[in-house]
């Protein structure tokens, strides 16, 4: 939010994609100013160096490369009463949800970010990663996560699922009381799911979120492209043999009570502890079965089925 102080966003709208490039270069430029000044104040320590290889170790030792050893990627969501846009570089994914209701990733895809290859704001050409999306259709939700989150996930239709549950405990809870049980669930999550390092972030209007998330079910998820080729898709044939039992493994979780962790930080309450001490249950993704619907207070591990694979 402090950086984008420095910036007229009344502006935006009249020529986003240019303008929106024109922020992405200054984000590059002021995170290698950080990353130096950085480094000067730090220089690499004898095991640093020593973890590295001896050409790259001569490299650094020679001022080269420096910017490389401070991989970052980032996911940035800005919305104002006219308009949103989103910009990101590096692994992680965008969640929209329309106010009708239909999720979708808004944010185009690279190719680039494929299993565990990112791009990072430390490559010589970042700026050709940067990818960008405006938009004046307000949304009910914007949420991103890390490449954490997703990883944890066999399909997006359960990152929509955990999504939802997460828009509709804004909803109907307290702001503090949601973002302290979403935060408390977040390392059950990484412990069960991807095991990498986890974060979220998101923009909830709940103007439209009240009148879209009581009426969700099953999240609707907008078709991809004909030419789109999902990280799903992708996986490896290990991954997927190791999913394979996923229907199997599943079982039925009672609609008023399902006891599941989710990927994402936690929303609290006993009922948390008490979930995670039980076996995993997957998520069938061909589970017809809504969300419940309920006036009680909406718990993440109460309303979501765990979708991790071990």
């Amino acid at each position: 939010s402090e950086f984008l102080q420095d910036w007229d966003m009344s502006v935006i709208p009249e020529n986003p994609d240019e303008i929106l490039i024109q922020l992405e270069k200054s984000i590059i430029t002021k995170w290698n100013t950080a990353v130096w000044d950085h480094y000067e104040a730090n220089p690499f320590t004898e095991d640093e160096l020593n973890s590295v290889s001896e050409s790259r170790r001569k490299r650094l030792l020679s001022g080269k490369s420096i910017e490389s050893t401070y991989g970052t990627t980032l996911i940035a969501l800005v919305q104002t009463e006219a308009f949103w846009f989103g910009i990101q570089i590096g692994d992680g994914k965008a969640v929209r949800v329309s106010a009708d209701g239909i999720f979708d990733q808004p944010i185009p895809a690279n190719e680039k970010c494929f299993l565990n290859s990112t791009t990072s704001i430390c490559d010589e050409n970042a700026i050709e990663d940067f990818r960008h999306v405006f938009s004046t259709d307000m949304p009910a939700a914007l949420f991103c996560g890390s490449d954490g989150i997703d990883d944890s996930f066999i399909r997006d239709e359960q990152l929509y699922k955990l999504y939802s549950t997460v828009g509709r405990s804004f909803v109907d809870n307290d702001p503090t009381a949601a973002r302290n049980e979403l935060k408390d669930y977040l390392p059950r999550l990484s412990s069960k799911g991807s095991g990498d390092d986890v974060s979220i972030a998101g923009i909830v209007t709940i103007e439209i979120a009240s009148k879209v998330f009581p009426e969700i079910e099953e999240p609707t998820a907008k078709e991809p492209p004909a030419d789109f080729q999902s990280k799903e898709s992708q996986q490896s044939a290990e991954q997927e043999q190791g999913c394979e039992n996923l229907d199997k493994a599943m079982t039925s979780a009672d609609s008023g009570n399902e006891a599941n962790p989710s990927p994402l930080r936690p929303l609290t309450s006993d009922g948390l502890a008490e979930s995670l001490e039980e076996p995993n249950k997957h998520m069938n993704p061909n589970d017809d079965k809504p969300l419940p619907q309920t006036n009680k207070t909406t718990s993440i591990d109460s309303s979501i089925e765990e979708t991790v694979c071990d």
